[in-house]
């Protein structure tokens, strides 16, 4: 219950105010058993009384209150002011007089933000925005073309330019410059260049809902692996296998194996074909034991190697419902999807069971890419399953999945791998090919300068292109590898029969060296 306010109270309360700097509130606070709001209306409604006193420290409490509102006024609209202060301008060419560039600068949150746009960037920027253009979201205008600007201030970036979805998609230098013939003609084209980027983008769209129903059936899967494997531990009492060395040396060595474009559930060729290469699950496992029984008795100081590391270069199952996870053409299968997800896990793990049953290594370690344009992100919940079961049964092997279409791991201090399969399910017009061109080149050297490699020796390895290749560059080598499927009719026809098998990499960590080789099947 409050007390019951009066002069001599207020007069108490407010001559603290004044001594201790503090506000009222606290002094209510501080005094006890009264209502603020109370207070305050004990001194508004009492603030003309006749009491020299009284009226004194009225009048100081409300000129330090209207001063205090002052400052933090002065300071909000300081604030404001500086923060809607955007600035775009216009640098013209001093010899031409035509536009050059254009020059964006702001304020936002008390940082000043400068950036120059070239011409390319603000037509791409306007037949990009704009309903008359590609009508893009700006957060995919930000992501694939102007990767550097953080999303809030690319959105002010485009509030600077005053740009309307519903404004031309030709900026102002376009404008000035040409005529309205000429404006309708470069509309036209880049409106019929657009439709098809937007159709090769859009073409995955037609098989979301296919994708999400795999993506269920593949969780289930998982699920029922792990009730699979945790049902052998209790009914069998199972303990997990540990990685074993059998013979013991100074572990000079690693021994990479890449395994690409497997395409479980291509259809091979048949009997009545040109070339017999019939394709299914135990064939894979024949070329697995085959290839690995190879590549152990090519390793001459096989007793000397540290650690195995399995690549997995993507295109693990050749697609969804007799397509790729990029639409298009008919592919031919012999498998369902849920069929080919199952078979799957089920090499995969064959694969590393065998690598642990040969016993040549201290240390397993399997690495996965993220995205390829057969298996895209269904491979990637596959291979989630196969970390998960892994996990479960073999514990001291590390299972490192990708989350980028490119990525990197470290050997050592000198050596770094980079790897990819070549083609993505999605965003990719072209794959990486056989051999290194100079886009390629330029591509590769922007993701080692972004990711600040600087190890000395640096391998691109890669799949994708069903041959075996190997160049270099002042940067990097680059390596496209063996595909295990041995291929189909519709690739013997057209193309020929081409050599498969598994790729593998010996790492001599004292020199610092590699010995690059191929296993050729002919199975």
């Amino acid at each position: 219950m409050s007390k019951t306010i009066n002069i001599d109270i207020v007069l108490s309360l407010l001559q603290k105010v004044k001594d201790k700097g503090i506000t009222l509130a606290q002094a209510v606070f501080s005094y006890g058993g009264l209502n603020y709001h109370e207070v305050q209306t004990f001194i508004e409604q009492n603030r003309d009384i006749e009491d020299p006193v009284f009226n004194e420290l009225v009048n100081d409490y409300f000129n330090q209150k209207k001063l205090s509102n002052s400052k933090i006024g002065n300071y909000s609209r300081s604030r404001k002011e500086k923060e809607d202060e955007k600035r775009l301008d216009i640098i013209r060419d001093s010899s031409t007089g035509k536009i050059a560039r254009y020059e964006v600068s702001f304020v936002h949150r008390e940082e000043e933000f400068n950036r120059t746009f070239s011409r390319e960037e603000v037509e791409n920027l306007y037949r990009l925005y704009t309903k008359d253009g590609s009508n893009t979201t700006m957060r995919e205008i930000n992501t694939f073309y102007f990767p550097d600007i953080p999303h809030d201030l690319f959105r002010k970036c485009v509030q600077v330019f005053a740009l309307r979805k519903n404004d031309l998609p030709s900026p102002p230098h376009i404008l000035e410059e040409q005529n309205v013939e000429e404006n309708v003609t470069l509309l036209l084209n880049n409106k019929k260049k657009d439709i098809q980027l937007k159709a090769s983008l859009e073409a995955p769209k037609f098989y979301k809902q296919e994708l999400l129903k795999e993506v269920t059936k593949l969780s289930q899967l998982e699920q029922r692996i792990l009730e699979l494997s945790e049902s052998i531990h209790e009914d069998f009492a199972v303990e997990p296998i540990k990685v074993q060395k059998k013979f013991v040396g100074i572990n000079k060595y690693d021994l990479q194996i890449y395994v690409s474009d497997i395409h479980i559930g291509a259809e091979g060729s048949k009997k009545h074909d040109i070339y017999y290469k019939p394709w299914n699950e135990e064939r894979s496992k024949q070329f697995i034991t085959e290839g690995l029984e190879k590549i152990f008795r090519s390793v001459s100081d096989w007793e000397n190697i540290n650690t195995v590391r399995i690549v997995l270069l993507g295109d693990g199952i050749d697609g969804l419902d007799n397509k790729t996870t990029r639409g298009g053409h008919f592919l031919p299968q012999n498998l369902s999807s849920i069929d080919q997800g199952e078979a799957y896990i089920r090499v995969i793990m064959f694969l590393i069971q065998q690598v642990i049953k040969y016993g040549i290594a201290e240390k397993v370690e399997m690495y996965a890419v993220n995205d390829s344009n057969h298996g895209g992100g269904v491979e990637h919940f596959l291979n989630m399953v196969v970390q998960a079961n892994v996990k479960l049964l073999y514990p001291d092997v590390k299972v490192v999945l990708s989350k980028h279409p490119l990525d990197h791991f470290q050997v050592n201090d000198k050596i770094t791998y980079i790897y990819t399969h070549g083609k993505d399910s999605k965003y990719q017009i072209k794959p990486m090919p056989l051999n290194l061109n100079y886009q390629t080149e330029s591509f590769i050297n922007g993701y080692i300068s972004s990711r600040k490699i600087n190890s000395p020796i640096i391998r691109v390895i890669k799949g994708d292109s069903h041959r075996s290749s190997f160049n270099d560059s002042p940067h990097f080598s680059y390596r496209s590898c063996l595909p295990l499927f041995s291929g189909s009719a519709w690739q013997g026809m057209n193309f020929g029969i081409s050599k498969y098998g598994m790729s593998f990499d010996i790492i001599n960590k004292e020199t610092d060296t590699i010995l690059t080789s191929d296993i050729e099947l002919s199975l």
